[in-house]
């Protein structure tokens, strides 16, 4: 167990290894130089480490047939999915491994043969379908099991054969009210809206628990009308903002498709989806965070929402300049080393969510 202490307050990181198949790890990492932790609120997690060639724990390390298990102050599952090794002018080696969360695992997965159809299905449980099908081919289980799933949105849609699954749930996850998926430490999935996380009680701000922020421009993205086509059998789709005739800044068109995609109706969704996000191109914030307040009362992950004091400007790159925003947080990156360094920098977006009190 590595003590990460900041001051007077210290974080507990354990970094352990065992089999892919085993509900337990056999061996803690004790020799590891650095661990970076990267937790994306769509695409999954991920860890990435070095440890000595010839340490105790390098003999458990086997690409894509062992497992990472990281506990205390973020817990999660990984798969080792690449393992590097290089060698110094006096034959010491380091090995260097990335492994992944088991959402990312889905990208390895493809839809079997003969397709899947759902109707008036919640989207939920679509993408738990998507784990019970692959699971259930030849030596295709991978022990994920299913927690709660419901997000009250249900869906119609087909999928041919040979589409890759982690892509069919990404796109679930980026139509208009699509939902939120992960699969935990336990190798339990479940899902639910990305509304429905909770607003922490402690404010983001410059100079308290902030470090330095910074804030991209979002108007590259924008548009008002967007174009959409996909699959054999679809028809292609205008889509535009219905307060386009009176928008001062004119006609911004985008181009998107879905080549997968073979029923009008969820080419629809998918362009409704587009419109939404692009339309709203809300400002993204980068954010260094002082660690010792990350371990106490900013203790961020992906998902998670707070209030972000905004900075005295009079600059805005879409609309007018606010005092607070409430942001969500669409990754954390968390880095430490065996001496005890702690960074972490989170990711986030403005959501159209009211300031709680205001």
């Amino acid at each position: 167990m590595a003590i990460i202490r900041v001051g007077d307050v210290a974080a507990e990181f354990s970094v352990a290894i065992g089999h892919a198949n085993a509900t337990a790890p056999l061996q803690e990492l004790t020799t590891f130089g650095s661990v970076g932790i990267t937790m994306d609120f769509s695409a999954g997690d991920q860890i990435q480490f070095t440890i000595a060639g010839r340490s105790a724990e390098a003999q458990f390390v086997d690409e894509l047939a062992s497992d990472i298990w990281l506990s205390g102050a973020i817990a999660q599952r990984f798969r080792i999915i690449s393992v590097g090794q290089d060698w110094n002018e006096d034959g010491d080696d380091r090995i260097a491994v990335t492994a992944v969360g088991y959402k990312r695992l889905l990208n390895q997965r493809h839809v079997p043969p003969g397709g899947l159809t759902y109707a008036n299905i919640d989207q939920g449980d679509i993408v738990w379908d998507f784990w019970a099908k692959t699971q259930a081919q030849p030596f295709g289980s991978w022990g994920v099991t299913k927690g709660v799933s419901a997000t009250g949105v249900l869906r119609d849609r087909t999928y041919v054969e040979g589409d890759n699954l982690g892509n069919l749930a990404d796109n679930l996850q980026n139509v208009v009210n699509g939902l939120w998926w992960t699969v935990d430490v336990n190798r339990v999935y479940s899902a639910k809206l990305p509304s429905s996380f909770g607003i922490i009680a402690t404010p983001l701000q410059m100079g308290a628990n902030i470090r330095s922020m910074s804030r991209a421009a979002a108007g590259d993205s924008f548009a008002n009308v967007v174009y959409g086509d996909a699959g054999e059998g679809t028809v292609p789709v205008w889509g535009q903002e219905a307060d386009l005739a009176t928008d001062p800044r004119g006609r911004w068109e985008r181009a998107f498709g879905w080549p997968t995609v073979s029923v009008q109706a969820t080419l629809q969704e998918h362009v409704d989806g587009a419109l939404q996000e692009v339309n709203t191109p809300f400002a993204a914030w980068k954010c260094v965070l002082e660690p010792a307040r990350w371990i106490t009362d900013t203790h961020l992950l992906p998902g998670d929402m707070a209030v972000l004091v905004v900075p005295a400007t009079t600059a805005a790159p879409i609309g007018d300049a606010q005092g607070k925003v409430v942001v969500q947080v669409t990754e954390t990156v968390v880095s430490f080393d065996a001496d005890g360094a702690l960074s972490v920098t989170i990711a986030c977006i403005e959501r159209s969510v009211a300031v709680p009190g205001e």
